[in-house]
């Protein structure tokens, strides 16, 4: 297995836009992010999927990307993210699409135009409150609630102790509570 240095290395090859330096983690890596994300989604293909996709979104956003000190750490719970979100992704187009046909059926046109634009003025105030934040706390928010991670692997994942993860996010709601009036 290839060192952290050359790793390191590597990833910042990637940041300043060389290619090979990307196929090279690929190859190095690949086979395990390949079975660590089996483990997480007992699923081959999709596993393998999410790797290649992985890998796909790294170079779009190679220009982004953090420096990190492990790389294999950082791309195992990149890996494990995309499971994860794929899941809970998928469970809410399930859900959508099963509970949809009874509540457009069951709705009037009066009611089914109410429920449109609440969700929509909804969605605008959260768009609204979600803008009044930092991009810290809009980041760990995100980590939070959207990437379903945990205090510890925020601070990890982030730097930063458990209790500033815990109180940028305390932060956070206190602003989206204040924003979307509740």
């Amino acid at each position: 297995m290839e060192s952290k240095l050359n790793l390191g290395l590597h990833w910042e090859e990637i940041r300043a836009g060389n290619v090979k330096s990307l196929f090279d983690v690929y190859e190095l890596l690949f086979d395990h992010l390949l079975n660590f994300g089996i483990r997480y989604s007992a699923d081959v293909d999709l596993s393998r999927d999410l790797v290649n996709e992985m890998f796909m979104e790294i170079w779009d956003k190679k220009e982004r990307l953090p420096a990190v000190e492990n790389v294999k750490s950082y791309l195992l719970s990149y890996i494990k993210r995309k499971v994860i979100r794929h899941y809970y992704h998928d469970k809410l187009r399930r859900k959508a699409i099963d509970g949809q046909d009874i509540d457009i059926k069951e709705l009037s046109y009066e009611d089914f135009i109410v429920h449109v634009q609440t969700e929509q003025d909804m969605r605008m105030r959260l768009k609204n409150a979600l803008e009044k934040l930092t991009p810290a706390q809009s980041e760990i928010i995100q980590l939070k609630f959207f990437d379903n991670l945990n205090y510890v692997q925020i601070a990890e994942l982030k730097s930063l102790t458990v209790k500033t993860a815990y109180n940028t996010i305390y932060d956070a709601l206190k602003i989206l509570r204040k924003e979307m009036n509740y």
